[in-house]
């Protein structure tokens, strides 16, 4: 027997790759706004008449489900979200009013049933190919703030051991400079952070040498991962209540990684979702 939840998918900064593959597509959430209500005066029933047929092209029923989806979640979401108020200040910046886009939503949990969710946030600028410790400096000051007004708001609401926060990144950087910033490079660090988490400690094996031309070095300071991502996502999932009998089909390339190169949700949590 399968253990199932009611769950949804949000995102705060639009479609993106990591988001596909869902069975359900996301709610999306405007960073300032949150929900963007339209104003569709009396139209509302005629969109719903103009997609209720079922079109025989594929292109035509995506686009229908899309707009479907957002009406209906402008009609749950938008006015209620409007109404939420944070304990917590949140700065200017846009992983900061994205946050607090998450913990408003958050703090609708029981009005929406929501038993698990997930909440995609984006924030750019460290393609440093110049500037690097300058732009660097900026953008993680950014995120430290936007995470202690998150920990500060969901500590208010009761759900900090209940939320962890995964960071991710498409690439990572070189090592050595060309001349004034670093390029893309391949491994890196991540950090994962909440309530539950055992924190303060470094996971994975950290290279013993970082001079050019070490054994993971695959030519100007791109240094080979020692884990996958895999170790990562099998942890948290894991917590989230993913069952064994699941894992593969959730994360299809963990068979391919020795059991030592994973990291069980014991080796990352003091205790499960609450």
């Amino acid at each position: 027997h399968e253990q199932r939840y009611r769950s949804r998918i949000f995102s705060s900064s639009g479609s993106a790759k990591l988001l596909e593959g869902a069975p359900h597509a996301p709610d999306f959430l405007d960073k300032e706004k949150g929900i963007i209500q339209p104003e569709l005066g009396g139209l509302g029933h005629l969109i719903r008449n103009i997609t209720s047929p079922v079109s025989s092209s594929i292109f035509a029923e995506t686009y229908k489900g899309a707009l479907e989806q957002a009406l209906r979640t402008t009609e749950e979401l938008g006015a209620a979200m409007d109404a939420q108020r944070l304990s917590a200040r949140f700065a200017s910046d846009p992983i900061s009013m994205q946050l607090a886009q998450v913990c408003k939503v958050l703090k609708l949990q029981p009005q929406l049933q929501l038993e698990r969710a997930a909440f995609f946030t984006e924030h750019f600028g460290f393609d440093t190919h110049t500037d690097a410790i300058g732009t660097v400096d900026v953008k993680l000051a950014e995120v430290n703030a936007a995470l202690a007004s998150f920990e500060a708001e969901l500590k208010a609401q009761g759900l900090w051991e209940s939320v962890t926060v995964v960071t991710a990144s498409d690439f990572g950087r070189t090592l050595t400079s060309n001349g004034q910033g670093t390029d893309h490079g391949w491994g890196g660090n991540i950090f994962v952070v909440g309530g539950a988490i055992k924190g303060g400690r470094v996971l994975g094996t950290y290279p013993s040498d970082l001079s050019e031309g070490n054994p993971l070095d695959i030519g100007r300071g791109r240094m080979l991962p020692t884990l996958p991502w895999e170790a990562v996502w099998s942890g948290v999932l894991e917590w989230f209540g993913i069952e064994a009998s699941q894992m593969d089909t959730v994360l299809p390339n963990r068979q391919n990684f020795a059991a030592s190169q994973l990291i069980g949700a014991a080796q990352m949590f003091e205790a499960g979702p609450r």
